[in-house]
């Protein structure tokens, strides 16, 4: 049972408890040898809503397939990607930054945890700004096309945008961004976790490597089948108001 293990062995075992703890406030390595059990009486919680709470917290990151993605709507594509990247910056993101931040500097992972501290707020700082980009424009422009599609004619701002862009564009852009994760993969020697390491370090590189796994995950959604979806998108309109859309020149 969850309850009756330390706080250490649970973040051990799986670092998304260390997620769910700071979603309830706790900082885990703040309470390394207390037992769940010995948290909830401290706090006053259930610890039968706690156990649910921490199997619910799983559902959080369930994964959507390349191949469920294929069969899924445009239109449900986008609220996933968009429900991940508010996920990316409100969760996953802040989690990390406040570990990597509260790392101590342990003689024998002296440069790993020092560089980690430099590179890590970098890399935030160029992902969101990736994010919001890609959303106020490739998103933004696919709802345009959706919109078009809906109903019976081209909103001016669209016809204006179909001049100036097209999927394709949206697209080469996007694999220049990747692999963002490609230094702090470089840095932590693709995530190995030493022996001996202690566990508020394992459960920093846990969290990175799995950062990055659902990244390329996200990018092969995007690349693989969103792309895909908005260009098939893009030609239907095109035909169906080619046109109205060099008219306006």
């Amino acid at each position: 049972m969850l309850l009756h293990i330390t706080i250490e062995q649970l973040v051990r075992s799986n670092y998304v408890y260390a997620m769910a703890l700071r979603h309830l406030g706790i900082r885990f390595f703040e309470h390394p040898h207390t037992t769940v059990a010995e948290l909830c009486q401290r706090h006053s919680w259930n610890e039968q809503h706690i156990s649910s709470f921490f199997l619910d917290y799983h559902k959080l990151f369930r994964e959507l397939s390349i191949q469920e993605a294929k069969s899924c709507s445009i239109e449900f594509l986008l609220d996933y990607l968009r429900h991940a990247h508010r996920l990316f910056v409100r969760e996953r993101l802040p989690f990390m930054a406040e570990l990597i931040e509260a790392l101590p500097v342990l003689p024998s992972y002296k440069d790993l945890i020092e560089d980690l501290k430099v590179l890590f707020p970098l890399f935030t700082e160029e992902f969101v700004l990736h994010i919001h980009e890609e959303e106020d424009h490739f998103f933004y422009y696919i709802d345009l096309l959706l919109q078009a599609k809906a109903s019976s004619g081209l909103s001016p701002e669209l016809v204006l945008k179909m001049q100036q862009t097209h999927v394709g564009s949206f697209a080469i852009d996007h694999d220049s961004h990747d692999d963002e994760m490609r230094g702090i993969r470089r840095l932590t020697h693709n995530y190995h976790i030493p022996d001996k390491a202690p566990t508020d370090l394992v459960v920093v590189l846990s969290a990175l490597a799995d950062f990055d796994r659902e990244l390329h995950l996200h990018a092969r959604l995007e690349n693989e089948v969103l792309f895909p979806k908005a260009l098939r998108l893009e030609q239907e309109i095109k035909r169906r108001y080619l046109p109205l859309i060099f008219s306006s020149n």
